[in-house]
């Protein structure tokens, strides 16, 4: 019977994520993918077993976990592109990371990249299509004005 630390090693052996990102590479180089447009977004992983029920019934606050980018092809749905990050973080600090690990995939010349708000920032460029964030002078996102909520009613 094998012990926990020689699986360990063998796992560690085994898979890297350099070697999924040359599997995924491979295969979608021999398949000839090339997409005009791709998307992109982010999700969070949580680093417990534990459920949200749990957690919150503890009152425990998450505060810390891994961040998954994906790029995604619109034609194919194959996924492109992948990046990480250890969260909280913005999404906009992996749009050149993800915009770099996609591009091979892309039609040469014009492509259209997708992406939601978290994503706008400084980099991004006028054939995006990333809806803009209204930010105020200290950087925060404004309040919502109830008095322009209510302006339809008669």
């Amino acid at each position: 019977m094998p012990t926990y630390s020689a699986l360990a090693r063998a796992a560690a052996r085994l898979l890297t994520l350099a070697q999924i990102d040359r599997m995924n590479v491979s295969l979608l180089t021999e398949l000839g993918i090339e997409e005009e447009a791709v998307a992109i977004d982010a999700t969070g992983f949580q680093l417990t077993q534990a459920s949200d029920y749990y957690i919150n019934r503890r009152g425990w606050k998450i505060t810390q976990y891994w961040k998954g980018f994906y790029g995604v092809g619109l034609n194919t749905l194959f996924i492109l592109g992948r990046s990480q990050s250890y969260g909280p973080g913005h999404d906009g600090s992996k749009l050149e990371t993800m915009r770099r690990a996609v591009r091979p995939f892309m039609r040469s010349g014009q492509w259209v990249l997708l992406a939601d708000g978290g994503f706008d920032v400084k980099s991004v460029r006028p054939d995006d299509l990333i809806p803009p964030v209204a930010r105020v002078r200290s950087g925060r996102l404004p309040r919502p004005c109830a008095k322009h909520a209510l302006t339809w009613l008669p």
